[in-house]
């Protein structure tokens, strides 16, 4: 590897690392795998830096080492973004394996059990990801980075295979790093782990973009969509002429947190969203449109199928045992908790 390379890689490599870094301090967790496996990475291409007095076995200890770290990391952020397994017992001992195998070479001389060691580790460290990430693979971004880590991981594997085969001495260093074919290798290395780090950088960026956008549809107290996230289902499939909505309102929670406290409106709601839920029909949804509103949308059917849930629904509050949730019966002066709350259900044809 020529001067520039050696100079451009662990450079390149580590200002990624702190952009990763960066992301996931703004609150995306993926991109914390890829910072360190781009930093690893970044660090183990500065080792031919270090000082010549450290011994050749030590430094390619610290290299070997440092690349198997890198896509131990690598694998791990495609486990960790489809919600897999992350199998760290079984990742650990192929890393573990691989720098042994590179370190024993290095330490007999042998070049070729040390690369082919170092990079087969390194190719099944990232490849034991890709058949996880098949399963998410919903948009342009998650094809492109399936495609660039299948790129690399052949890559990887391409170069312990060909460079066992190709590389004319047993003890050729300074054959191998002069020659034609190692410029070319590492340069489509940089090229390809520059792409790889851009796509991935994009795709955590994304990812953080899409968590919010979600936030947004979810309640975060009830767990029930939201208004925008109805307005966006209602959009999503058509409505029929029998559509309809149950609509269950909640009024004097104020009065509810005086006499029980000021808890007791939010773990009242939550128990009412409960009930909600059980009623939502076959392709129906259920959403909290404000602090005191729930809606049902029921598909099909028309009042005949929604008067029955509005029924179920109310009934089911009014017998509902609240002392779980803190209220107690005395203090409501022979009142139940429902008549109190002034809970009202009702069907219409549209939400609001």
């Amino acid at each position: 590897m020529g001067d520039g390379f050696a100079f451009l890689f662990p450079i390149m490599f580590i200002t990624l690392a702190g952009m990763f870094l960066l992301v996931w301090r703004w609150g995306a967790p993926i991109a914390k795998w890829w910072g360190l496996g781009f930093l690893c990475s970044g660090l183990a291409a500065s080792v031919p830096a270090l000082p010549n007095v450290i011994p050749m076995i030590v430094r390619g200890t610290i290299a070997n080492a440092l690349f198997g770290l890198a896509f131990f990391h690598f694998g791990g952020a495609l486990l960790r973004r489809a919600n897999a397994p992350l199998m760290t017992g079984v990742r650990i001992a192929i890393l573990v394996v691989s720098v042994g195998g590179a370190v024993f070479g290095l330490a007999i001389r042998n070049l070729h059990l040390q690369i082919f060691a170092s990079d087969l580790g390194c190719a099944i460290l990232m490849g034991i990801g890709l058949p996880a990430t098949t399963r998410r693979l919903r948009d342009l971004m998650d094809c492109a980075l399936f495609a660039i880590v299948a790129l690399v991981t052949f890559e990887t594997f391409l170069q312990a295979v060909t460079v066992t085969i190709t590389l004319p001495e047993q003890d050729g260093t300074g054959v191998y790093m002069t020659s034609t074919y190692a410029f070319l290798m590492q340069s489509s290395a940089v090229v390809l782990g520059l792409i790889h780090a851009l796509v991935a950088l994009a795709s955590a960026v994304l990812d953080r973009i899409d968590a919010d956008r979600q936030a947004d549809l979810r309640d975060p107290l009830t767990g029930l969509t939201t208004r925008p996230g109805l307005d966006r289902a209602l959009r999503a499939r058509p409505r029929g002429p029998d559509s309809s909505f149950v609509i269950c309102e909640v009024d004097n929670l104020r009065q509810a947190n005086e006499l029980f406290g000021p808890q007791a409106s939010e773990r009242i709601i939550v128990r009412i969203a409960d009930l909600v839920r059980m009623e939502i029909p076959t392709g129906g949804v259920a959403a909290r449109v404000g602090d005191q509103r729930f809606v049902i949308y029921v598909p099909t059917g028309g009042k005949a199928v929604a008067n029955p849930i509005a029924d179920r629904l109310r009934n089911a509050i009014y017998r509902y045992d609240w002392s779980g949730s803190g209220v107690t019966p005395s203090a409501l002066g022979g009142l139940s908790l429902a008549a109190l709350l002034s809970i009202e259900c009702r069907v219409q044809t549209e939400p609001l």
